[in-house]
């Protein structure tokens, strides 16, 4: 009986051994052709690709490399030129992909290991998209598609693999030291970059319409912001003063973009940060209280001297005193909304089952529109490119009301999961587990804002790829602190001994 144990062990690691040999014939093969390609069309992503080959073939087996080179990349917010919503980050999270996949090539998929809240809506949202591309276009060119805008649902499709391949994966406590130093250099550079004019944002994608003052928006400042606020959440300053002071100089750092809705989000991920951590909420509560008021009062004070991105961004607070153009811009930006939200709820019954989807075709779209409405962003220009700025209206009307139901189901799952991570995390003591509290309120935000501040896909798949970072993230804090907690026990008994 042992013999035959034995005989199957073996035939077992053959069997693996076989595979991963099958595997570097293939990659062998990729390298080949992506070579041959290169030297004869001298297509600069083909060379890209070339140069990226041996980086990521070396992560083919590390995804914990890869999940945290994902989190670095997609702090620079950069976006690959030519390609719309393809951003570097969204590349390192093909490469987790990769490895997951490889890993069930090798050793097989075991679906009873991975039942966790979010995966029934992420595979029934996965299959209303399918429909929808089979019905409403796919959107890809180079696939013969007659529509355009099919890079949504590459996005949508690789935040879902994303999710599914991160189930397993873990990182140590100096990986995760890097990827929090490496996200703050990383915002840095991407803020640099995007300074330079080099590359384009992400945000900046989807930044059209009539709520432009141009350069007086310094939208270039939102990788650095975004990449430094967690941490500064999550640092247990010695001199509060000074945490106070960063805080503010980051707050003030977006309102120069001159968006109303991140100033907001900071203060929000704030209050949620210090909410879920209090062990007396209503006192913390009237603390909040009396900050906001402060900050209300200051916002008035000093509106009248700040540039026009920042007072476009408080605009909204009663009180405060803004420059004419920009309290204009501000005011046409709300009605605009809500215009639109007008336009399209009486649309919404065409689309009631099958959504238009996020794909359009660029030529009957060109004939639909005069040159007044592409100049003053009608809504009818709007609702022609999608841009409703609502994330209910996205759903209803792109993916009709089971892509509703079905997309909301997956967002409420989402901040359950983010709510109970959140929760966990408190009680740990570390600045890993602070940091992972710090993103989990981002997450909540997020979701909350989907539904009442603002949403479109591209926000969506963010949103996604959010969830499945926290739950690495928090899986690692355990991880780590079950590793501490065993070295410690080692060492007490060794003391003892």
């Amino acid at each position: 009986m042992n013999h035959e144990f034995s005989h199957r062990s073996l035939n077992q690691v053959d069997q693996v051994k076989i595979k991963r040999n099958l595997i570097k014939v293939v990659a062998f093969v990729l390298t080949v052709v992506v070579a041959f390609f290169t030297l004869k069309t001298g297509n600069i992503l083909f060379m890209g690709g070339l140069l990226a080959l041996p980086f990521a073939l070396m992560l083919m087996n590390r995804p914990d490399l890869a999940f945290m080179f994902g989190i670095v990349a997609d702090a620079t917010a950069i976006t690959i030129r030519g390609i719309n919503y393809l951003t570097l980050g969204v590349l390192m999270q093909c490469m987790v992909i990769a490895t997951a996949i490889l890993s069930w090539a090798l050793v097989g998929y075991n679906a009873s290991s991975q039942s966790f809240r979010e995966k029934k809506p992420l595979l029934l949202f996965t299959g209303l998209v399918l429909i929808l591309m089979a019905s409403r276009g796919a959107g890809l060119r180079f696939l013969g598609s007659e529509t355009w805008g099919g890079m949504i649902y590459i996005r949508i499709f690789v935040a879902v693999a994303f999710y599914l391949a991160i189930r397993k994966v873990d990182i140590s406590q100096k990986l995760f030291k890097y990827a929090i130093i490496g996200t703050v250099i990383g915002g840095v550079l991407g803020a640099l970059i995007q300074r330079s004019g080099f590359v384009a944002a992400a945000s900046q994608l989807s930044s059209i319409g009539p709520e432009a003052i141009g350069s007086k928006r310094l939208m270039w400042l939102q990788p650095f912001v975004y990449a430094v606020f967690p941490l500064v959440l999550a640092v247990r300053w010695k001199f509060r003063p000074l945490g106070v002071f960063i805080w503010i100089a980051l707050l003030g750092a977006m309102g120069l973009t001159g968006f109303r809705s991140r100033i907001v989000a900071l203060i929000m991920v704030t209050v949620l940060f210090g909410f879920i951590g209090s062990k007396t909420r209503i006192k913390y509560s009237m603390k909040c209280f009396i900050a906001g008021a402060l900050l209300w009062i200051s916002a008035i004070l000093v509106s009248p001297y700040v540039p026009a991105g920042l007072q476009r961004a408080v605009s909204f607070l009663p009180g405060t005193k803004i420059e004419a153009f920009a309290g204009k811009d501000a005011l046409e930006s709300v009605e605009w909304r809500v215009e639109i939200w007008k336009y399209c709820w009486e649309r919404f019954p065409d689309y009631f089952w099958i959504g238009r989807g996020s794909t359009f075709n660029v030529y009957d779209t060109v004939e639909n529109l005069s040159n007044s409405d592409i100049i003053l962003y009608t809504p009818w220009f709007a609702f022609q490119t999608h841009a409703y700025h609502s994330g209910p209206l996205t759903l209803l009307i792109d993916y009709g009301f089971p892509g509703f139901l079905v997309g909301t189901w997956l967002l409420l799952a989402i901040g359950v999961s983010a709510w109970k991570i959140a929760a966990k995390m408190v009680q740990y003591n570390s600045l890993e587990s602070r940091y992972c509290l710090a993103l989990c309120c981002w997450l909540l935000w997020e979701v909350i804002s989907f539904f009442l501040v603002y949403g479109q896909m591209p926000k969506f798949g963010r949103i996604l790829v959010a969830g499945a970072v926290v739950t690495v993230l928090a899986r690692s804090v355990e991880k780590i602190k079950a590793t501490l907690h065993h070295d410690e026990m080692i060492h007490q008994t060794a003391e003892t001994v």
